[in-house]
């Protein structure tokens, strides 16, 4: 809360960059594709993730978010949002298991959404 606004973020996500959610043979790293997306955040903010300024190798957990996202913050609520980039990682970027886990551990904190990547296997897969 700021002041008397509540502060919804409308986006965060629950990323998972450890070695056995790399894409193995389709890239030739998950972790190379992963600091260009940190390296673009970071050119936006510099206190991107305290906990863990690298990111490699490591996973977002439920606990860890909360504490980063409304012990830490002025946040009151924010959509745990999937990111599938399955051409990078197996699971993605931010899977839908693990950003459940968010709005599952703390359901007056997180609205859960799911995603698909449609170009990867195509609509019908993604809808099916």
């Amino acid at each position: 809360m700021r002041g008397d606004f509540f502060i919804f973020d409308n986006v965060v996500h629950a990323f998972d960059l450890t070695e056995p959610n790399v894409a193995g043979a389709r890239v030739t790293s998950g972790y190379d594709h992963a600091d260009l997306i940190v390296g673009a955040a970071r050119a936006y903010s510099s206190q991107l993730n305290p906990f863990n300024p690298t990111l490699k190798g490591h996973a977002m957990t439920p606990e860890i978010a909360h504490a980063y996202l409304f012990e830490n913050s002025q946040i009151d609520m924010a959509v745990a949002q999937t990111v599938p980039l399955y051409a990078y990682f197996k699971d993605g970027f931010a899977p839908s298991a693990r950003n459940y886990e968010l709005a599952r551990a703390y359901p007056n904190r997180f609205v859960f959404c799911g995603g698909v990547d449609p170009l990867w296997q195509g609509v019908d897969a993604a809808l099916g």
